[in-house]
């Protein structure tokens, strides 16, 4: 039911849960997995008002159902997926209060670090983080690393010792400090993962500070994060698009290139997880070098992008699009326009891009000279002709037009376009 957004039928399947059938067998209790995965559709679906999802956590507790860490995450996020700071710090000190009643440490720990990560959370409306937000989060956090926290009260120094903030609590701190450009902040902060106090940092934090540096062009410092990334063998695709994208934005192509190949020497690692980010953030740089040699360059690499299966987006195609303008041409731009066919795009898809080669083509009386070339790259004479210039229609390429009715007879379920 909470899968296909039926969050209500579902709470009321699940307040039926109690007495017993019509025959006096017992019905199924409710527990603590139903009311978090209600609370889970009350986060994720927008329209549900937080009322709906307080009242579930009022009733869970009336029942002497006790929350577990996922209770507590549905909750939360509910609240500040809403921008409601202060419901979520009245649920959570609510919360905690009972987990120190039942001395359920690693609940009131999880309250903490939900808290934490929630405080650092971006505001859906803007996209953007809220500074006092960070700056209790930063607060909270430190006293989780430092063993001061409200949650310690209550535990003995053997169970304090024994806790650490996880990684994804240090990640989203890492990630806010970012964001405002506090990149010595966000420094200090790995400096306190490396020590013990927090769990170690792994791949994703190192890429949170190498972007920072990257944003602020300090190279030196990327790569020496860079480095460390190599030397602790903690490199993924995600690690490679994030020194890509420090490269491309301190104007080193040339790095940025010879990293990526000498990702393609990982035959059975790195080079099977190559994705759209890694050929989009090396082909969006050179595209705006705009030459003649890097427009070549990635096209060479929008090839290699293709033979491996991998699909474009629309922004990747707009700016393979400006290379055709500028360098390229109309001939490539029309067999980009081919591969976007294969890929099953949509009149409408194509539409804006059909604009820009409407606006490349040659005279009539050039593509005349050429009629099957042309006609091969989907470009014919319309029907009528009101000049000698006359009107030029881009219709299904007759190279894709074969292998669709080829398909068709195998059964393929190939659907061609309308011609624009």
């Amino acid at each position: 039911c909470v899968r296909h957004g039926r969050v209500r039928l579902a709470s009321r399947m699940l307040r039926a849960l109690s007495g017993t059938h019509a025959n006096g067998r017992p019905r199924p209790r409710a527990n603590v997995w139903g009311y978090s995965t209600l609370l889970q559709g009350v986060a994720t679906q927008e329209d549900l008002p937080l009322d709906m999802a307080i009242n579930l956590l009022d009733e869970m507790r009336s029942r002497r159902i006790f929350p577990n860490a996922v209770t507590v995450t549905s909750i939360l996020n509910a609240c500040f997926d809403r921008q409601n700071v202060t419901a979520a710090q009245r649920i959570a000190a609510s919360l905690k209060a009972d987990a120190g009643d039942r001395r359920d440490r690693e609940l009131a720990w999880e309250i903490d670090c939900a808290m934490v990560v929630g405080l650092c959370r971006q505001v859906r409306s803007t996209g953007v983080r809220d500074r006092q937000q960070v700056a209790e989060a930063v607060r909270l956090f430190m006293q989780l690393a430092k063993g001061k926290g409200a949650t310690q009260s209550y535990l003995d120094a053997s169970e304090v010792a024994a806790q650490r903030p996880p990684v994804r609590v240090c990640n989203a701190v890492l990630s806010a400090l970012v964001s405002f450009g506090e990149v010595e902040a966000a420094n200090k902060l790995l400096s306190l993962m490396d020590s013990g106090a927090t769990e170690p940092p792994n791949g994703y934090s190192l890429c949170l500070l190498m972007g920072g540096y990257g944003r602020q062009r300090r190279l030196r410092e990327a790569a020496a994060v860079w480095r460390r990334l190599r030397e602790s063998g903690l490199v993924d695709v995600v690690a490679l698009n994030a020194w890509l994208q420090v490269c491309a934005q301190c104007g080193q192509l040339a790095m940025a290139l010879q990293a990526f190949q000498q990702s393609k020497e990982q035959p059975l690692g790195l080079n099977r997880t190559l994705d759209m980010v890694t050929f989009a953030t090396l082909i969006r740089p050179l595209v705006d070098a705009r030459s003649d040699a890097a427009a070549t360059r990635a096209l060479k690499l929008w090839a290699e992008m293709r033979a491996r299966g991998i699909a474009p987006d629309r922004a990747l195609v707009a700016t393979m699009f400006r290379a055709c303008v500028r360098s390229l041409g109309v001939e490539v731009a029309l067999r980009i326009r081919i591969d976007l066919i294969s890929l099953n795009w949509r009149k409408a898809q194509l539409a804006p891009f059909d604009k820009v080669i409407h606006a490349m083509l040659p005279s009539l009386g050039e593509i005349m000279k050429d009629e099957q070339r042309w006609a091969s790259l989907g470009v014919r004479a319309a029907a009528s002709l009101d000049s000698e210039v006359g009107e030029l229609v881009i219709g299904f390429p007759e190279v894709l037009r074969r292998q669709v009715q080829a398909a068709r007879q195998e059964g393929a379920g190939w659907r061609e376009p309308a011609p624009s």
